[in-house]
């Protein structure tokens, strides 16, 4: 299996430049290799548009199957998150998500939207309608 550092591209990975690296140095090793780790150590955080020029385009070109090619270890909870909103409707990815998992060995998560009843809703913040002398409401 190839093992390619994240880190090396930085500890917040936001250029699209490096996407386009790691893009092609995916690409390369699943020729060579039918298993790929993409190693988050040391990495703070992922940007969307990194995201989305690298595996995004995986995705695109390939098709979902090919993130049962590539195997996500160390992951922040941050960076899980960011790759998990990145590619929402992608199915299970290896490595991303189960903090039941042993600590530093995010195991595999089950994606799409999470259950009923599990996400709180924050209230909604409402503009305060501007009130005429006359006590009517002319916010309309």
């Amino acid at each position: 299996m190839k093992v390619i550092r994240m880190a090396d591209y930085g500890r917040r990975m936001r250029r699209g430049l490096h996407a386009q690296l790691v893009h092609d140095q995916i690409a390369q090793a699943l020729k060579a290799s039918n298993r790929v780790c993409l190693d988050f150590a040391d990495v703070e955080s992922v940007g969307a548009t990194f995201l989305d020029r690298s595996l995004g385009a995986l995705v695109a070109w390939h098709g979902t199957t090919i993130l049962q090619s590539l195997v996500f270890e160390h992951c922040s909870r941050s960076v899980a998150l960011s790759i998990g909103k990145a590619l929402p409707r992608t199915g299970p990815i290896r490595g991303l998500l189960d903090f039941g998992a042993a600590p530093g060995a995010l195991a595999l998560a089950a994606g799409g939207p999470a259950p009923p009843g599990t996400g709180r809703k924050l209230p909604a913040r409402r503009k305060q309608a501007r009130r005429a002398p006359d006590g009517l409401d002319r916010s309309l």
